[in-house]
C-alpha cells in the first residue's frame, strides 16, 4: 500500500504540472480510447492488454508532460513497480476497469 501511496503523489504532482503544459488533443485521444474500453461488453485477456496499454500511455504522456525531468523518472519507475504487482496479481479486470474509470476523471479534469 505505501507503493501505491507514493505513487498517488507523485502522479498528483505531475498531473498538475502537465495540466499546465500538455496539448489537449493528446489527452483527448487517450480518453476516447479509455471511454471506449468501458463501453466494450467483453472483458478478456485482449481487453486487458489494451486496458493496460493504454493505461501505460496515460502515465508516460503525464510524466513526459510535466516538465521536470526527476519527477518524470520517479513516476516511470513507480508505474514500472506497480506494473510488476499487476503482471503477479494477473489480469483484474474490475480494478482494471476501476482505474481506467479513474483516468476519465484525471484527464477531465486536465481537460478543464
Amino acid at each position: 500500500r505505501e507503493i501505491y501511496l507514493v505513487r498517488a503523489v507523485l502522479e498528483a504532482e505531475a498531473a498538475s504540472l502537465a495540466a499546465q503544459r500538455a496539448v489537449p488533443e493528446a489527452w483527448t485521444v487517450l480518453r476516447e480510447r479509455m471511454t471506449a474500453l468501458l463501453a466494450s461488453p467483453v472483458r478478456d485477456a485482449r481487453w486487458s492488454a489494451e486496458e493496460i496499454d493504454t493505461d501505460r500511455r496515460l502515465h508516460e504522456a503525464v510524466a513526459r508532460a510535466c516538465g521536470n525531468a526527476r519527477l518524470s523518472l520517479e513516476v516511470s519507475r513507480y508505474f514500472e513497480l506497480v506494473e510488476a504487482v499487476r503482471e503477479l496479481l494477473g489480469e483484474q479486470h474490475a480494478a482494471q476497469e476501476r482505474a481506467t474509470r479513474e483516468h476519465v476523471r484525471v484527464i477531465d479534469a486536465l481537460l478543464a
